[in-house]
């Protein structure tokens, strides 16, 4: 596990306790925590994907392989050289729908696909060809936990 995998799930755990102690105290209060912790997610989501298409330098990046997680999930491996030759070998921040494509990319037999990285952290990189449906599901997200924080607040005044 890398310092930033370690990182992430360490936040996890934390969340996990804060959304079990509070609905122990009140189930209203577990799903104000809850719900602002989805709406957290979104946010960093939304304003990672943001910064790397305002400050993305588009390249050229290769397949090299597909990894797969405890999930069985799929995501493609990127190489890719940097405009200041940089080599990057590393999982788009958007290829949590790399199932739904990998069919087409298999089926015409493309290897070469187009990579949008930040030009100041060239391991965040998204796939701009797919990065609607992680958008969609990102707005999705917000707007569901958003509604939820607002009617459990609500609900935690009444």
């Amino acid at each position: 596990m890398t310092k930033n995998e370690i990182k992430k799930a360490i936040l996890f755990i934390l969340f996990c306790l804060a959304v079990i102690f509070a609905f122990t105290k009140n189930p209203v209060l577990g799903g104000i925590v809850f719900m602002s912790g989805l709406l957290l997610l979104a946010s960093h989501s939304l304003y990672t994907l943001r910064q790397v298409k305002i400050n993305g330098i588009e390249t050229m990046g290769i397949i090299t392989g597909i990894e797969t997680d405890v999930d069985r999930d799929e995501y493609p491996l990127i190489d890719f050289n940097t405009v200041q030759g940089e080599k990057i070998i590393g999982k788009p921040v958007n290829s949590s729908y790399f199932r739904l494509y990998k069919h087409t990319l298999n089926k015409l037999n493309i290897r070469e696909i187009k990579v949008v990285y930040h030009k100041n952290k060239p391991s965040k990189f998204i796939l701009p060809d797919y990065s609607s449906q992680h958008f969609t599901a990102v707005i999705f997200t917000a707007i569901f936990s958003l509604l939820g924080l607002i009617y459990c607040i609500y609900d935690y005044l009444s």
